[in-house]
């Protein structure tokens, strides 16, 4: 049986993923790359560093198994960010990837003059977090440079262009741009007119399961492999995450815990009810949407924490401080954490939010402070999940939950009874890559279906239920925090 490769790029680093025919995972492999900070509030990433780590991720997957049998190659990225080529295919810049603010004063102004096409046509305010403002940042800034740009990619994008040598993305990396209509699947070529570029900037849009070329030999040398192997077109990482964490139906509702924690939920398309408190993309499933909730203090608050405690921070740490947190009541013994330490994401959108302890006392232990972050934490994404409830009456029964803080023992049961819902662990953390694993195999035909395959490779490993006492003290608690909340907004 051939296999299918997929291939990654997160924030860090780039994940490579082997997949049988059958689904199951031969092998994984990430490798990392930098990324630099050259002044406040800018963030960049050089494409050239992706494609090196990219190889050596490959390479490392195939020596492991043992094998090069590779049928089709699939690709996933982190959104919005910028890639800006020349006709020749070289990068004019960095990449300025979602993290990147440099565009505030562009994302104002487009707001400004044309935020209500915005909203009409994406759902969304205009935001650093989309790729329209970085683009009117470099037109600005450097003007040449916009001149000689013959397209815009996302990271992604970039890495298929050299796999391929065509310029192109796809619906969902395109959804990202602030000018593409979600519903009609086609760039809103008048509305990107009237922000001032160019119309033939703009690449073409492919289906995310769709062929986007042949892999061509100068990639196909540097990997060890034959020329002529199909190329998906792929997607953003979040939507290939939806798949692989099985997010496909309206209301399938979940959770990813790293560094930051995204709660993601399908929808059918906006909801003026979540404006400005979630985004809207599209999923990577045709005629589909997905509303985002954006937690910046996900593991991080964790990590801050856990760093006063140790010199070294290592995950079996993490697990030390679990295990003792286990033993102290919900509620903390009255002690409250704000997890605001990088400012506040969903659904408020406030950098000027900050963290604290609220209700310490000289009994106050580390087990305690540790076990307050976990249920701060869990209050905010609880606000997030009202809100995405409100939109999906009914819908959410339970909530999917991945990633590497699903793995701190307490947590799952302190997220099923601040939920008030059953916590259903994912099997694997690689969701993004078996998302992308999972349309390049249905653009080749291995899989026939992308719902029946993504519900196959996504089934719970284990539920856990909320517990009815310890729901009904964490709503006191949370009332609490949201009181608290409301008067840190204040000041």
């Amino acid at each position: 049986m051939a296999l299918i490769l997929s291939l990654d790029l997160g924030t860090s680093s780039v994940k490579s993923l082997l997949m049988e025919e059958d689904g199951s995972v031969v092998c994984v492999v990430s490798q990392p790359y930098p990324s630099l900070s050259p002044r406040p509030g800018w963030s960049e990433q050089q494409p050239e560093e992706w494609i090196e780590a990219a190889v050596r991720a490959a390479a490392a997957c195939m020596e492991r198994s043992g094998r090069k049998d590779i049928g089709v190659i699939s690709l996933s990225g982190h959104m919005s960010g910028l890639v800006l080529v020349d006709k020749s295919g070289e990068p004019l810049l960095p990449c300025i990837p979602l993290a990147d603010s440099r565009s505030f004063e562009q994302s104002e102004r487009l707001g400004k003059t044309h935020g209500a096409r915005i909203r009409e046509c994406t759902g969304n305010p205009a935001i650093d977090a989309f790729q329209a403002p970085k683009l009117l940042w470099v037109k600005e800034r450097f003007p040449e440079l916009y001149d000689r740009a013959a397209r815009f990619l996302f990271p992604k994008d970039y890495l298929r262009y050299r796999l391929t040598g065509r310029f192109a993305t796809d619906s969902t990396d395109a959804g990202n741009s602030l000018f593409f209509d979600a519903v009609k699947q086609a760039w809103d070529k008048p509305l990107a007119a009237e922000m001032g570029f160019r119309a033939d900037l703009l690449p073409d849009v492919l289906g995310p399961a769709e062929i986007a070329g042949a892999l061509a030999k100068p990639m196909a040398e540097r990997l060890g492999l034959p020329e002529g192997i199909p190329v998906a077109a792929g997607a953003a990482d979040m939507a290939t995450g939806a798949l692989g964490t099985g997010a496909i139906e309206p209301g399938d509702t979940a959770l990813t815990i790293g560094t930051s924690a995204t709660m993601l939920s399908v929808t059918g398309g906006f909801d003026d009810r979540g404006y400005g408190k979630v985004t809207f993309h599209p999923h990577a499933l045709p005629g589909t949407m997905y509303a985002l909730g954006s937690h910046f203090s996900g593991g991080l608050s964790l990590n801050w924490l856990a760093s006063l405690f140790h010199d070294s921070l290592s995950y079996e740490r993490l697990q030390e401080l679990g295990a003792s947190a286990a033993k102290v009541a919900p509620g903390s013994d009255g002690v409250l954490f704000l997890p605001f330490l990088a400012g506040g994401g969903s659904p408020r959108f406030d950098p000027h939010m900050r963290g604290s302890f609220a209700g310490l006392s000289v009994s106050t232990g580390r087990p305690g402070l540790f076990r307050a972050v976990l249920e701060g934490i869990s209050y905010n994404l609880k606000e997030t999940l009202a809100l995405l409830e409100g939109m999906n009456p009914g819908a959410i029964g339970s909530i999917r939950v991945g990633g590497g803080g699903a793995k701190i023992g307490l947590w799952p049961g302190i997220l099923a009874n601040v939920f008030g819902k059953p916590v259903e662990l994912l099997p694997q953390a690689d969701a993004s890559s078996m998302g992308a694993a999972m349309l390049g195999g249905v653009a080749v035909g291995m899989f026939p279906d992308l719902k029946a395959i993504s519900r196959k490779l996504s089934r719970p490993a284990e539920t856990v239920p909320p517990e009815p006492e310890a729901a009904a003290e964490y709503e006191r608690h949370y009332a609490k925090y949201l009181k608290y909340c409301d008067f840190m907004g204040q000041l």
